[in-house]
């Protein structure tokens, strides 16, 4: 299940923020965020960042793995 970081199933709190961002983020909702539509939900200088595959699209395991990276997930779980 795509934004489950810790794999128990469920999505908490902070993983279901992720994916509702990656969804608002997602403006023609093909699955993937372009620079312009990343720049919806993030900085934008951070794009490559969570471009790890360099095809010009974050698709929702990148964000994922970008949240992760980017302490989103520990932060907000103490919110």
């Amino acid at each position: 299940m795509a934004f489950d970081g810790n794999r128990d199933g469920y999505l908490n709190q902070a993983e279901a923020r992720d994916a509702a961002e990656f969804r608002a983020g997602d403006y023609n909702q093909d699955g993937a965020m372009n620079r312009a539509e990343f720049s919806r939900v993030e900085n934008p200088r951070e794009f490559n960042q969570y471009d790890t595959n360099r095809d010009g699209l974050v698709d929702a395991p990148e964000y994922e793995r970008g949240e992760m990276r980017e302490g989103d997930h520990q932060q907000r779980e103490l919110d």
